[in-house]
């Protein structure tokens, strides 16, 4: 399902998680300050490695900020561990 979202803010670290014993700690995760433009809700979302590799690259200087996006999850890459995402900018 497509999610939109405006981005308010810049994309940055969390603080780092205390694991359960099978894991000591967790990587902290990318979070950006969104609106949801579907119900006006303020929200973060917690930015996966691939969004965040797109935004860099084709945002240079975090100019993702104020703007709109459609965020769809994909299902995995042949060979991968992780999900692909379509990201489209939309008119807000």
């Amino acid at each position: 399902e497509p999610c939109y979202l405006k981005i308010t803010g810049e994309i940055y670290l969390g603080k780092e998680l205390k694991g359960s014993e099978k894991n000591a700690k967790m990587e902290p995760a990318h979070l950006a300050p969104v609106i949801n433009l579907e119900t006006g809700e303020e929200n973060l979302l917690i930015v996966a490695a691939v969004v965040k590799g797109n935004f860099d690259e084709h945002y240079p200087k975090n100019a993702y900020v104020g703007k709109a996006f459609e965020l769809v999850k994909l299902g995995k890459r042949e060979g991968k561990r992780y999900f692909d995402y379509s990201i489209k900018e939309i008119e807000a």
